[in-house]
Order: C-alpha cells, then sequence, then structure tokens
C-alpha cells in the first residue's frame, strides 16, 4: 500500500514538474521568437548609404554595419544615471538615421568622437524605440527646427549596437534547447510510468 502510494506521488510529480517545463519552453521559444533570435546569429549585411527602412521592411532584424562616417548628435543614453551609449547619425539622400553606440566601443581614455569613420558593428534595428522621439526634439531645438520636420526626414529604425548581445542569444537558445530535452526526457518518462501502472 505504501509502495503504491509512493509510486502515485511520484507520478504526480513527473507531471507537475511537465507541466512547468512545458511553461518554461513555451516562454523561452517565444522569446526567440519575438526577438527574431536565429536572425541574430547571421545579420544582414548594410552599409551606411543604404536605406534603412528598406532593410526593415526585407525582414531583417540584425545588421553588420559597414559605415564611412557617423556624426555625434551631442546626446547619451543614460540608464539608472550612468551614461550607457552615445547617439550617432548619418546623412544620406536626404534621410537622417539615428545609431546608438555603446560606451564600451570606445576608448574610456579619450573624448567622445565628434565623428567616427570607417566603423563595423552588428547591430539590432529597433522601430519607433521610446527614445528617438524625445532625442529628435532636442536636436530638432538645436537646429532652430521642429520635431514634425526633422522626424519627416528621419527613419523610425534605430540601428543600436549597444542592444546587439550575442552571449545572451546564445544563452537563451542553450536555455531553450535545455527545457526542450528536459521536456521530451519527462514526457517520455510519464508514459512509461503510465504504462507500468497501467499494467499492475
Amino acid at each position: 500500500m505504501k509502495l503504491k502510494k509512493l509510486k502515485s506521488i511520484l507520478f504526480n510529480h513527473h507531471i507537475q514538474a511537465a507541466v512547468f517545463l512545458f511553461l518554461f519552453v513555451l516562454i523561452t521559444i517565444s522569446a526567440c521568437m519575438r526577438i527574431s533570435l536565429f536572425k541574430s546569429f547571421k545579420p544582414q549585411s548594410y552599409s551606411s548609404s543604404d536605406n534603412i527602412d528598406d532593410c526593415y521592411l526585407s525582414g531583417a532584424r540584425y545588421v553588420n554595419v559597414n559605415a564611412d562616417t557617423l556624426y555625434y548628435t551631442g546626446y547619451d543614453y543614460i540608464d539608472h544615471d550612468r551614461v550607457k551609449g552615445h547617439y550617432y547619425y548619418t546623412l544620406a539622400d536626404d534621410r537622417c538615421t539615428i545609431y546608438l553606440i555603446s560606451t564600451k566601443y570606445f576608448n574610456k581614455d579619450n573624448d567622445i568622437p565628434v565623428s567616427l569613420d570607417n566603423v563595423s558593428f552588428k547591430a539590432v534595428l529597433k522601430k519607433n524605440d521610446t527614445y528617438l522621439k524625445p532625442l529628435l526634439e532636442y536636436m530638432a531645438i538645436d537646429l532652430n527646427w521642429n520635431y514634425s520636420g526633422l522626424s519627416s526626414h528621419t527613419s523610425a529604425i534605430m540601428i543600436s549596437q549597444y542592444h546587439y548581445s550575442l552571449p545572451l542569444y546564445l544563452c537563451l537558445l542553450i536555455i531553450t534547447f535545455i527545457g526542450i530535452i528536459s521536456l521530451v526526457f519527462y514526457i517520455v518518462k510519464y508514459f512509461k510510468t503510465l504504462k507500468k501502472t497501467v499494467r499492475e
């Protein structure tokens, strides 16, 4: 009787573990799909002279940037009262494109470069980023212009080198893979236990 009760408890534990793993895998797969994880490992080639809107519309979410010259906007990305990145821009065909470059990209001993020449880096494409509108509003004031005028000549797609993190993407992929393997293991074990219970 005690043995039967113990088997029942273990059986219930297997079910609970399988349900938990199923939800975990569902969440991680959803996260992978949301950030287009597999595209992060092979970013699309992009030149600063290209149109970033066309690149985004073609399905690109990550790019391998090759830029001739990026110009510093004079504004920085601040998180928790710390400067984490600097905003740069390019002008091509009367179109402005904004870039966010991590402070880690620069030599800490030097001042922020007014321009960056012949640079290459991987980046995430962020559409209608939260900080893009305030940035353009400040830039418009500096240019004695207005937000509507500047935004009409600026892409809604921001190229963020700051947000691209290959270690994070690899970690998410590994965790998802481990979750799937564990789920399969528990499902197989569940059916084996169920089959054995039915026989008894």
